[in-house]
C-alpha cells in the first residue's frame, strides 16, 4: 500500500498536532487572553493588565456579541498606550485562535507596505511568546507573511493597501483598520478621508 505522501509543511504541521494544540489553551474572554497570554510576547507584560487595557477590551467583547450588522469598533489613545498591539494585534491573534476554525483576518493600512510593517510585528511577538509556541509558521522566510497552522487548520493575517485591498474579501474573523492616513504627525487632512474607498467585506 503506498504511502501518503506529503509537502514539507505538512508533514511539520501533521508532526507538530500530535505534540500541541490551541485545545490545551485557554483562550477566554478577549481581556484574559490579553492579559494572561499576549502579554507574554512583550518585555513587561504587566502593562497589559492595567484597568484601562480591561475597559478598552470589554468594549471589544460587547461589539462582539452585537448583531453581525453592528460589529463595529474605533478606538482612539494616545500614543504609547500600546493600540496597535492590543486592539490590532492582539485582536487579530485571539480572533484567529478563537474561531477554531481556517480563517483570514485582513490587516488595512494606508498603504500595504506600512500594513506590511503591522504584520512583521504581529510575527514577532508570537515567536517571543512561549504561550503562542505550538503556532507553526507556515511562511518561516518572510518577515511580513503572517500565516500559521495550528491544529491542523490554517490561519493567517492578510496585510492590505487601503486603495489596493482586494474587493469582496471574505473575512469571518473580522478586519482591522490601523494607519489609515499616509502621515499620522499631522493635521488630520478631509481630503484624505473623502478619498477613502468603501471597504465592503463578505
Amino acid at each position: 500500500m503506498p504511502k501518503e505522501a506529503l509537502s514539507y509543511l505538512e508533514a511539520i504541521d501533521k508532526f507538530s498536532s500530535y505534540f500541541s494544540s490551541d485545545d490545551d489553551l485557554y483562550i477566554g474572554s478577549f481581556y484574559e487572553f490579553i492579559r494572561d497570554v499576549w502579554a507574554y510576547g512583550f518585555s513587561r507584560p504587566e502593562e497589559f493588565a492595567l484597568r484601562y487595557v480591561e475597559l478598552i477590551c470589554n468594549d471589544v467583547e460587547d461589539m462582539l456579541n452585537k448583531p453581525l450588522d453592528n460589529k463595529y469598533y474605533c478606538a482612539t489613545l494616545p500614543r504609547g498606550m500600546r493600540k496597535s498591539s492590543i486592539l490590532g494585534y492582539g485582536f487579530c491573534v485571539y480572533r484567529l485562535l478563537d474561531m477554531k476554525v481556517d480563517v483570514t483576518i485582513p490587516y488595512i493600512s494606508y498603504s500595504e507596505a506600512m500594513a506590511m510593517k503591522h504584520t512583521t510585528e504581529i510575527k514577532r511577538h508570537i515567536r517571543s511568546n512561549p504561550k503562542l509556541s505550538f503556532m507553526i509558521d507556515r511562511a518561516p522566510q518572510s518577515d511580513s507573511s503572517c500565516r500559521y497552522s495550528v491544529g491542523g487548520r490554517y490561519i493567517e493575517v492578510d496585510p492590505m493597501g487601503l486603495f489596493s485591498f482586494k474587493r469582496g474579501t471574505h473575512s469571518d474573523g473580522g478586519a482591522l483598520c490601523d494607519d489609515l492616513l499616509p502621515d499620522p504627525e499631522n493635521v488630520l487632512n478631509l481630503s484624505e478621508i473623502l478619498k477613502f474607498p468603501t471597504l465592503q467585506f463578505v
